[in-house]
């Protein structure tokens, strides 16, 4: 597809190898392709993951609205409906890990399993050194539930990030088939959920604009269910709050 590139990752998923696969990588990403790396996470292990997260979630109490969750450490939980009041319209439930080491074995435990090859694939990219102990740096988990969960057009700045990283949870018709990722490149419009199923990172940089499209809106919104688009993002505590919408 113009404008997208789909490579096979051959499913190693250690952080040398993505460090190695980022130096590849990298004039692409500059150049504004959107790149699709298959199968570099497996699909069972994932799906624990997602499980594990939302029981996670179901055990902590909600994080206030209105409330800024920008701050260092902080491990918390949000459901972010559509008449939360925002700088940029959503509606998805949000999982935010700044502090992995306080959380029970387990989870931390897969967690970094994920969250460290993503970071050594990021900073290979960028040209950066962020480590997940960095207070600066967050693991996020976003669930667009079935029902219309939904981000609005927007853009990031491009420095210091330079690259962002979307982990998919969900794959395109067994969890959703309607909705999902669309950037806005030079190539036109790159609809790409279709095509980043469960264990594919997707690399763009940062600062395409991009939006998810509401995901099965015509069906009934259920915070409760797994069903809907998950996606594993990485984010810098800084620049979060810096996304124009458009």
């Amino acid at each position: 597809m113009n404008g997208l590139d789909i490579i096979d990752a051959d499913q190693r998923g250690s952080a040398d190898h993505f460090t190695e696969a980022g130096q590849k990588l990298k004039q692409r990403i500059e150049d504004g392709r959107i790149v699709i790396l298959k199968n570099c996470f497996a699909v069972d292990s994932l799906l624990a993951l997602k499980k594990a997260v939302q029981h996670w979630g179901q055990r902590q109490a909600v994080f206030p609205a209105g409330r800024s969750a920008s701050v260092a450490n902080l491990n918390f939980h949000r459901i972010d409906g559509a008449d939360m009041p925002t700088r940029l319209p959503h509606t998805f439930h949000q999982y935010g890990f700044g502090n992995l080491d306080k959380l029970d074995p387990g989870l931390r435990s897969v967690l970094y399993q994920v969250a460290e090859p993503m970071l050594a694939l990021q900073n290979s990219v960028a040209g950066t050194n962020y480590q997940l102990s960095d207070p600066e740096v967050r693991v996020k988990f976003l669930h667009y539930p079935s029902g219309g969960g939904y981000l609005a057009n927007h853009i990031h700045p491009l420095l210091p990030q330079r690259v962002g990283l979307i982990t998919s949870l969900s794959d395109w018709e067994a969890d959703y088939s309607e909705g999902g990722n669309i950037f806005s490149t030079d190539a036109g419009d790159i609809h790409t959920s279709p095509s980043h199923q469960i264990g594919d990172v997707l690399l763009f940089r940062y600062d395409i604009p991009h939006e998810i499209e509401p995901i099965d809106p015509h069906q009934v919104l259920d915070w409760n269910a797994l069903a809907g688009k998950w996606s594993l993002v990485l984010e810098l505590l800084s620049t979060n709050a810096l996304s124009d919408a458009i």
